[in-house]
């Protein structure tokens, strides 16, 4: 777990991470700078994007969604759809 885009990059740099959840709208660092900075840590980690502001945050969701993340949640979400999307990663 981090708290901040940047701690997240730390943690990625220092060790191997597979999945990524990383909510959207954070400050300092958004969750599409992060995600494309964690891309150049490990460019095999799996990425899903989080949100709780849906419309407000649509064009950014849709470019990491174009730059190769996997999904986006919408908060809340069922926990159920986290695994579900986490069990279709590990059968790849």
């Amino acid at each position: 777990a981090a708290s901040s885009g940047e701690e997240a990059i730390r943690i990625a740099s220092q060790r191997s991470c597979e999945i990524a959840f990383i909510d959207v709208k954070m400050p300092r660092m958004n969750g599409l700078e992060t995600f494309l900075r964690l891309k150049e840590v490990n460019s095999g980690m799996v990425t899903v994007m989080m949100t709780g502001y849906g419309d407000e945050v649509r064009e950014t969701v849709d470019k990491a969604l174009a730059a190769s993340a996997t999904a986006c949640l919408h908060k809340p979400f069922d926990l159920a759809s986290a695994v579900d999307i986490v069990s279709r990663i590990k059968t790849r």
